[in-house]
């Protein structure tokens, strides 16, 4: 009976901490915040579109299905079998694809990173190694500096 009427609350909470979130643009960066708010607005439009686009003849007509459709729209794969016919429906659809295609092109493109950036053991050896040579040629260009001046 109090799951209807707290679902607006829950929706507000998602906002805020998306809003706390846009502030802090470093931690937006990292692959797990941008997977869950990728997720959370996915959850989020097919929740409002549900609610939208129920008792309107739509296709979209039950959670399932709205979740199906936001899916596939925010993946830009786009079926074109179900879809909104509301107004209303069709504005959050239209957040949808431009929030979307921002969220996982920046989760796409930080995992593509994250993968990459996978640490050689050669390469810290290597790097290890390039120190203890400058230090080398320091402390023989000292030694070489106390014999001309003595």
């Amino acid at each position: 009976m109090l799951l209807p009427v707290a679902r607006p609350l829950r929706i507000l909470w998602i906002v805020r901490y998306g809003s706390r979130a846009y502030r802090r643009p470093v931690r937006c960066a990292h692959v797990d915040f941008l997977g869950a708010y990728a997720g959370g607005l996915v959850l989020l439009i097919a929740t409002i579109v549900t609610s939208l686009e129920r008792g309107h003849d739509s296709p979209v007509d039950s959670f399932p299905d709205a979740l199906w459709w936001s899916i596939a729209t925010v993946t830009t794969v786009g079926y074109g079998d179900i879809v909104p016919v509301t107004a209303a429906g069709r504005a959050f659809a239209y957040l949808l694809m431009l929030g979307g295609i921002g969220l996982f092109g920046a989760l796409t493109a930080n995992l593509a990173a994250m993968l990459s950036r996978r640490v050689d053991p050669s390469l810290a050896a290597l790097a290890s190694l390039q120190d203890e040579v400058r230090e080398l040629r320091a402390a023989l260009e000292r030694s070489r500096q106390r014999d001309d001046a003595g």
